[in-house]
């Protein structure tokens, strides 16, 4: 277990965390090991689940970032609803495109 908090992290897995005894050790684990980082977004969601939810089972943040998922994929929704859809029925008004054609432009 110890081999696993080693400086040179090149060769270890995010999911080696797994292995680790108690949640100060898998914290450590996350913010240490480059694997577990992010390339891209705003959040890193395993440190926040690891580090940031330390206090309660690991079950129950899982629940907690499901919920945040819903949501943010629920303000997608809106967002296209509100501004995507629109736009798009206009640019199949002015090429004279049925609404079935236009809707191919969304893939």
């Amino acid at each position: 277990m110890a081999g696993l908090l080693l400086d040179d992290d090149s060769d270890i897995d995010c999911h080696e965390l797994h292995h680790l005894p108690n949640g100060t050790s898998i914290c450590h684990f996350v913010k240490t090991t480059s694997s577990c980082g992010i390339d891209e977004g705003y959040i890193n969601y395993t440190q926040l689940l690891y580090c940031g939810f330390s206090a309660v089972p690991i079950w129950f943040g899982c629940v907690l970032l499901l919920i945040w998922w819903l949501f943010m994929f629920s303000g997608l929704a809106v967002t296209a609803d509100d501004f995507f859809c629109p736009s798009l029925a206009v640019i199949s008004r002015s090429l004279k495109l049925s609404h079935n054609v236009a809707i191919s432009f969304m893939y």
